[in-house]
């Protein structure tokens, strides 16, 4: 007989951002694909889609990983030109509408956190799109997303292993 306090130990605690993260991308990575509108529908499907999954954690972690996916695909949204500028002065020799939808979409969401989201230091955004990219991309997609991503850190004016109270 197994103890329920074993199996919680045994599961890996999933962290509200880290999955707001995943939802984003993928959301993102929807969106380009389809050309579907990112909406209070698109919201609503993805609300549903993460409350039907059965091995997802706690409903509360379910919400704000929820309401952090929704910040970032707005917030990707709504800078996406400077976003993509930014991801094409960093690539040099790579055309932005050649890259990998998944690949293109980790690093908008980790740029987005890195000038937007204060109380996430951008070596976590960094290491947390590796994260991502690990589970979803090839090694050499990884070294590429780590690669741009600390060369645009490294032009960033805030702490890189710090949170900030504001940017």
């Amino acid at each position: 007989m197994t103890n329920n306090n074993d199996d919680a130990r045994q599961t890996p605690r999933v962290h509200h951002r880290h999955l707001g993260r995943e939802l984003a991308m993928q959301m993102l990575f929807q969106h380009d694909l389809t050309e579907c509108q990112i909406d209070e529908d698109a919201f609503e499907k993805l609300r549903i889609q993460v409350g039907s999954v059965e091995d997802m954690p706690d409903i509360k972690t379910c919400r704000r990983a929820r309401k952090y996916a929704e910040q970032l695909v707005l917030g990707v949204k709504d800078n996406l030109d400077s976003i993509d500028k930014e991801i094409a002065d960093h690539a040099s020799g790579w055309d932005i509408k050649r890259m990998a939808l998944v690949d293109l979409n980790i690093i908008r969401v980790s740029i987005y956190e890195m000038h937007h989201v204060a109380k996430v230091p951008p070596v976590v955004s960094i290491d947390e799109a590796a994260s991502i990219a690990r589970d979803f991309c090839s090694p050499d997609s990884i070294d590429f997303i780590c690669g741009l991503l600390n060369s645009i850190k490294d032009t960033l004016d805030r702490p890189a292993r710090e949170a900030v109270d504001e940017l």
